[in-house]
């Protein structure tokens, strides 16, 4: 946490000054050079005015531009106001097109920079011109640069603070911020005086100290508290430290004893180790002298097997061969017995072709003879049909001639018919056109009555789905509220369930922690009653008299110990143990005499100290009491509860004894006027009246009566923990019965706002339903209305039509009469053409047709003929073929002979292998029993010796298990020695333990357990504590010194908070009488006279203070401010703007119409102040007054030629008409130039 440079960087920002800051020495700050806009608002184009010095004046007619050079001064100094820049966001100042009709697109972005000369290196930027630029993107982006670098607004605010120059200050002075200036209130107005004073960047400075401040508190707040905590943590700690320390001692011895230990352990595994392996060794060799003989008979068992096996195999090739012989035998004699059929079939074939053969050789003589008859008739029947044929053709030339001519007369006929046929078509269909005019008419007739009935109607229809649409709306606006109040109550729920999912993991985190402290308070108070049992830290003596006093009941003699018989509050225990030291165990007895038998029945093994009560009835021991010291707890006494009786003897023992919260140095210092009192320390320590002092051991035991007190403490927070325990439990089960509640709730909202949802669904589909039918309705009712229209004309039409078709009607009529007169006269022509044709056509026929027969009969004997050919030639080739075949027959006679030989002789050869076969297999069963015989003999020796083998690994699984369980116990104490401690024994060299080591081993134990008592009674240890510690301590001086860092820093913000009131407050007061004494000059100046003042408002501190303006113009009396006429308004508030710039002039005043409420007299004397100050600073005048421009060294025209777009034209005098509107010459001038660019 750095806090030392806090102080110092708050006296650098407090003792610089602005670059633009000038004594009132009138050194001149011509500083302002020019303005660049790029995008800006209807600036499209780039853009610079540039500003010598004197008077800069800018005209042009209204809604041209011009106040957007103003809006662009106040956006590049850093103005947040979309609104204050006449838009609605801060995109509105990007140029948005040329609108309807022009060719200039919408631009993404707009820039606007000032340019300031610096040459003589007041701004601290190396550079003789900065340009401070500021760029928007229509995306919502934008940028600040400084010379083209990036900066923050706020490194632009800091650089003209304290200037004048600002969106508030005022530089600016726009349209209507004069009237405001004297309208605001007291406190606004202050404002602007205080940047005229400079202490503007003053007031910045100190609310970034007083936040800083605020800060600095804040983080020493926070370091307190991390100071505290780590404080009480160094306490705790150190305390840690001290019984980790202990605890690391005991452990020490633990780890060397049960090393030790484990040592001789060891070496005893390792002898038992020994002894089993070499019992183990011994059945090993026995067990492998068996496997060896069982080995021998297995290799003989599988000898036999293998050769049984080997006979089973003969035998089986024996048999398959012996099949195989009698299955060829049986094919042998099956192709005997087929060859002979074989040779049976052929013999009755060939007898049968033999008689084919002489069949066919008689009938070949009978063909021939039928071969010649046929040749003659087949000549006869040639001349006849040539004879024919001649007669035929003579015939069909006559009729030929005569179809010519028929011919002609129909193609006439025809051409009179097809005239006639159109006419008559052309009739029908004039006649069909009227029929279907008259026809169309009616049904357009009722068509029109039709659809006005049916226009009727969907009006009625449409207004009733318009009805039920609207109802069906009002319907669904209802389920989307009840819709979104069920969603708003699912929301609710599931809040409530997590909340309550939230609180029930809480509940059992908690839960967690009180189970487990109430583990760690069992656990202790288990220790407590175990020690509490076996009287730890009672004396032996004391332990044998209870021991006894309770075997022989009594009780009633010895009432208990010291300590048994007080309660103390645990915070007090350990002081009253210290304050009762040994006093805490001794017995508490009725009288001096009922304790006789205590030394006269048992010798006492250790010192025993009575407290008889019947001699504490003297007068108790009474000191000068303490009571008044700051430091007492009380005394020790009164801290302790106990019965009536036992009282006596507690004041006896405590009475004079006072605890009390300090150190033992002072109750050294307070023993020297207490002699007679015991004083303890809050640590413990104690101070006796004999001048004794007994000191606290950190480490001891807590004592009887802290023990006591500890575990009633711890039974009393038991109970609380469990009762706690109960009823987080009873909470977690009562809100997860709320969060099943909850859900079930949740269920049926969600199946509720399912439900209606899907009549939200319904309805809207029904709603979209009716709209389309409303708009279906709509567009048939136009569409019916536009019918009934077409209808009328139609209907108009087809009447004129109808009269056009009457008189095409007649003339069709004398047409058609015409030609059916001339059609006939050729019919009959034609008739008569017919009749000589059919004569003709008659005797064509019959010749045609004798004709046909005689060819007929002519092709039938050219068939017969070739046929009989044919026949003729298959015959001789069928008597071969027949021959042919019964010569195949007596072949394939012979080769059946000799197969029936062949297959004969074949079985005989086989007959005489079926019998080998049968003698070698009747061999090979007698072989084969003698093999099963030895191979059962082999077995049964081999199964004793089996069973000889598995008594022997028996005994030797039986030494593993005991070597592995040896082996074990001995990895385990290794392992768990090496993971306790790191010491790996199989790496030492272990001799053999003497009786010597085996006499100790029992002290050892006892040493022990009594150093795991002492780990035990140490309780949670954290042994990172030591390391911790120094951490810690390192830690805890750093935050110390970083607190004292935070205080002096806080010191030195306050300090310089301080100052910057007390130098505010000066330049305040002085500016504000300077600015006083200029307003009143130029009041009367602007005036002619009056009165004017600047007063502060009365008690109210100085830096808070609200300023008054008083003006009076002359001859009017005082009266508000509200009451002055707008010219007087307006040159009140220019006089009081030009005292300040008087005092405090700024690089730049820019002046926005300020001169409109001036009369021509006002604008005078307003011109003329405005030449006063030409020699500090120079102005921007917006303006339409030509008597303003009269005092101007520059002027620029603003015209908006093209629309939306402003153009910049340097503009003379005279360019400018009274109205303030600029002349079209001047643009003239100008365009050239713009082309040239």
């Amino acid at each position: 946490m750095a806090t030392g440079s806090v102080g110092e960087l708050v006296f650098q920002s407090y003792g610089s000054h602005s670059p633009f800051s000038r004594s009132l020495s009138g050194i001149p700050s011509y500083m302002l050079k020019a303005l660049e806009l790029y995008g800006f608002k209807s600036f499209a184009d780039k853009t610079r005015f540039d500003f010598p010095a004197g008077i800069t004046v800018v005209v042009g007619p209204n809604g041209s531009g011009k106040s957007n050079i103003v809006d662009a001064i106040k956006w590049v100094l850093g103005e947040q106001s979309a609104k204050s820049l006449r838009g609605k966001e801060m995109a509105d100042v990007i140029f948005k097109g040329s609108g309807e009709g022009g060719n200039r697109r919408v631009m993404n972005a707009a820039e606007a920079t000032i340019i300031f000369d610096n040459s003589d290196q007041r701004i601290p930027v190396d550079s003789p011109e900065v340009h401070v630029c500021r760029r928007v993107y229509r995306s919502g982006e934008g940028e600040y640069l400084i010379n083209g670098q990036p900066c923050r607004l706020k490194d632009i605010r800091d650089l003209f603070r304290g200037t004048g120059v600002g969106t508030d200050a005022y530089s600016l002075i726009e349209q209507g911020k004069v009237d405001r200036l004297l309208q605001a209130s007291t406190k606004d107005r202050r404002a602007i005086f205080e940047e005229a004073a400079g202490i503007s960047r003053f007031k910045a400075k100190k609310i970034e100290a007083q936040r800083r401040l605020g800060r600095v508190e804040q983080n020493l707040l926070r370091l307190s508290d991390i100071v505290d905590e780590v404080d009480n943590r160094l306490k705790s700690i150190r305390s840690q430290a001290g019984k980790a320390k202990r605890y690391r001692e005991y452990s020490d011895r633990l780890q060397q004893l049960r090393t030790h230990v484990g040592m001789c352990d060891w070496r005893r595994f390792s002898e038992e180790l020994e002894t089993v392996d070499a019992k183990r060794q011994d059945a090993q060799e026995e067990a492998e002298v068996l496997l060896r003989e069982v080995e021998q008979h297995e290799s003989r068992c599988e000898q036999i097997e293998t050769e049984l096996s080997e006979g089973e195999q003969e035998l089986v090739q024996l048999e398959n061969s012996r099949s195989e012989c009698s299955d060829l035998i049986a094919r042998l004699e099956s192709k005997v017995q087929f060859e002979r059929q074989r040779v049976n079939d052929l013999d009755e074939e060939a007898i049968l072709h033999r008689a084919q053969v002489v069949a066919m050789t008689g009938k070949a003589g009978d063909l021939q003879s039928r071969v010649h008859e046929v040749e003659d008739a087949w000549v006869a029947s040639r001349e006849s049909c040539r004879e024919q044929r001649q007669k035929t053709e003579t015939v069909q030339a006559s009729f030929t001639e005569l179809d010519h001519s028929v011919a002609t007369a129909r193609q006439q006929t025809e051409v009179l018919r097809t005239q006639h046929t159109q006419c008559l078509r052309e009739a029908g269909g004039v006649d069909r056109d009227v029929s279907q005019l008259a026809t169309r008419k009616e049904t357009n007739d009722r068509s029109l009555e039709q659809q006005s009935e049916r226009l009727l109607a969907l009006e009625t229809k449409l207004a009733q789905r318009q009805q039920e649409l609207k109802s069906l709306q009002g319907a669904e606006l209802e389920l989307v509220a009840a819709i979104q109040e069920k969603a708003e109550l699912i929301e609710e729920t599931q809040n409530q369930i997590a909340e309550s999912r939230r609180l029930i993991a809480r509940r059992q985190e908690d839960l967690a922690v009180l189970r487990g402290r109430r583990e760690s308070m069992l656990e202790r108070i288990l220790i407590l009653e175990e020690q509490e049992a076996t009287r730890e830290g009672v004396s032996p003596g004391v332990q044998q008299v209870l021991s006894d006093a309770a075997s022989q009941n009594r009780f009633n003699e010895i009432r208990g110990l010291v300590a048994d018989n007080i309660n103390v509050d645990v915070q007090f225990a350990a002081l009253i143990d210290a304050a009762l030291s040994s006093a805490a165990q001794c017995l508490v007895v009725a009288s001096a005499n009922e304790f006789a038998w205590i030394t006269t029945e048992f010798e006492l093994k250790g010192r025993v100290d009575l407290f008889p009560l019947d001699s504490l009835n003297g007068p108790r021991p009474r000191a000068r009491s303490i009571d008044n010291d700051p430091r007492l707890i009380g005394r020790a006494d009164q801290l302790v509860q106990c019965s009536e009786t036992i009282r006596p003897l507690i004041e006896q023992l405590l009475g004079t004894t006072y605890l009390l919260d300090a150190e033992l140095p002072q109750l050294m210092e307070l023993r020297a006027e207490h002699v007679d009192l015991t004083l303890v320390s809050r640590e413990g320590d104690v101070l006796s009246p004999s001048g004794a002092i007994s000191l606290a051991s950190r480490q001891a035991a807590p004592g009887l009566v802290s023990r006591r007190s500890e575990l009633a403490s711890l039974r009393d927070s038991l109970i609380r923990v469990n009762d706690r325990i109960s009823a987080s439990d009873h909470e977690v089960g009562q809100l997860r019965e709320n969060v099943v509640q909850q859900e079930v709730v949740l269920r049926r909202l969600s199946d509720l706002y399912e439900r209606l949802r899907d009549r939200l669904s319904d309805q809207r589909v029904q709603c979209r339903t009716l709209e389309q039918q409303v708009e279906t309705a709509d567009s048939e009712i136009a569409q019916v209305a536009s019918e009934c229209t077409t209808l009328k004309v139609v209907t108009q039409q087809d009447a004129e039509h109808l009269a056009e078709l009457g008189q095409r009607q007649e003339e069709l009529s004398n047409e058609l009469s015409d030609l059916e007169a001339e059609l006939d006269l050729h019919n009959h022509e034609v008739d008569e053409n017919d009749a000589q044709r059919r004569v003709l056509q008659a005797d064509l026929h019959a010749a045609a047709v004798e004709l046909a027969k005689r060819e007929q009969r002519f092709q039938t004997l050219d068939a017969q003929r070739l046929q009989l050919e044919r026949d003729t030639q298959e015959r001789s080739s069928a008597v071969e073929e027949a021959q042919l075949a019964m010569q195949r027959c007596f072949e394939r006679r012979s080769i059946s002979e000799l197969g029936i030989l062949v297959a004969t002789s074949g079985c005989a050869e086989e007959y005489l292998r079926l019998e080998q076969f049968q003698s070698q297999i009747a061999a090979g069963q007698i072989s084969r029993q003698q093999g099963r015989e030895e191979r059962s003999v082999a077995q049964k020796t081999l199964q004793k010796l089996r069973k000889q083998l598995k008594q022997f690994e028996e005994i030797l699984h039986r030494c593993e298990l005991e070597q592995s369980r040896i082996q074990h116990e001995r990895d385990t104490l290794v392992e768990r020695l090496r993971d306790d401690y790191g010491i790996n024994l199989e790496r030492r060299d272990l001799t053999t333990e003497d009786e010597e080591e085996i006499a100790e081993r029992v002290s050892i134990e006892v040493e022990i357990r009594e150093l795991r008592r002492k780990i035990s009674n140490i309780g949670a240890v954290n042994m990172e504590a030591l390391d911790e510690l120094d951490d810690l301590e390192d830690r805890f001086n750093t935050l110390s010194r970083q607190y004292e860092d935070l205080v002096n820093a806080k010191d030195a913000l306050e300090r310089i908070i301080s100052r910057i009131n007390a130098d505010s407050r000066r330049l305040f007061v002085e500016t504000l009488e300077a600015i006083r004494t200029n307003f009143q000059s130029l009041y009367r100046k602007a005036f002619g006279g009056g009165t004017a003042d600047i007063v502060l408002e009365e008690g109210v501190d100085v830096l808070e203070a609200g300023v008054e303006i008083l003006a009076t113009p002359p001859g009017k009396p005082s009266f508000d401010n509200s009451l002055l006429s707008g010219g007087e308004k307006a040159l009140t508030a220019v006089a009081l703007l030009l005292a300040i710039f008087q005092f405090r002039p700024s690089p730049f005043c820019v002046l926005d119409e300020v001169d409109a409420p001036f009369d021509e007299a006002n604008i005078g004397r307003f011109v003329d102040v405005l030449r006063e100050f030409l020699g500090w600073t120079k102005f921007v005048v917006v303006t339409h007054s030509k008597q303003t421009m009269t005092a101007a060294n520059t002027i620029y025209g603003i015209t908006m030629q093209e629309s939306g777009i402003s153009k910049r034209v340097s503009v003379r005098f005279e360019d400018v008409s009274e109205d303030g509107h600029i002349l079209q010459d001047a643009v003239d001038r100008e365009l050239p130039k713009d082309e040239v660019a």
